[in-house]
């Protein structure tokens, strides 16, 4: 039989691993199933009179989903949406090119008109589901932005000092076959 605690860890690493994935596939259902473990993990995990709290305590339950949305909104609006956009930028482009050549000389070709027209796919409305998943997991996708950028930068570097070191050494190397033959 498995031990309590035991299970109580497990539900808290499939709610953090559900929340990370939730949120790297924009997954609104799979948000809505996170929260529902987080919740039952913490009530009958961990103890914690989650239910009993809120009924108890609905204006600062309220409180807490208003400031947890407000704090989602801010790293939705700041972060996550601006990124989504600029890695989707050579489609941003395209999309733009595409609409500009289709028009005729005498019509506006503006950057701003195009921004205007139903060629922009990137619409807050057209990514209701997208946005909402990030305003929701907000705390997933921010630990693990700050979590694999700066491990993807250390490789990065690691990778390309090793790759000029290595290149030198095997230039100096061919220079002293060289200047020997």
């Amino acid at each position: 039989m498995l031990d309590f605690g035991l299970l109580a860890m497990m539900g808290a690493l499939i709610f953090v691993i559900g929340g990370i994935v939730a949120s790297e596939m924009d997954s609104a259902i799979m948000s809505v199933a996170t929260f529902v473990i987080g919740l039952l993990t913490l009530q009958y995990g961990f103890g914690f009179g989650i239910w009993a709290m809120i009924s108890a305590n609905p204006l600062w339950a309220f409180g807490f989903i208003l400031l947890y949305v407000a704090a989602g909104a801010a790293y939705t609006a700041l972060w996550r949406w601006p990124e989504f956009i600029r890695n989707n930028n050579a489609e941003l482009m395209r999309d733009y090119s595409d609409w500009a050549n289709r028009l005729e000389d005498s019509e506006d070709n503006s950057f701003d008109a195009f921004l205007d027209s139903d060629s922009y796919r990137f619409n807050a409305w057209q990514h209701k589901e997208r946005l909402g998943t990030w305003v929701g997991m907000w705390p997933f996708s921010a630990a693990w932005e700050l979590s694999r950028k700066p491990a993807i930068w250390i490789w990065n570097t690691a990778y390309a000092s090793l790759g000029n070191l290595f290149q030198n050494v095997g230039r100096r190397t061919a220079r002293n076959i060289h200047d020997r033959g």
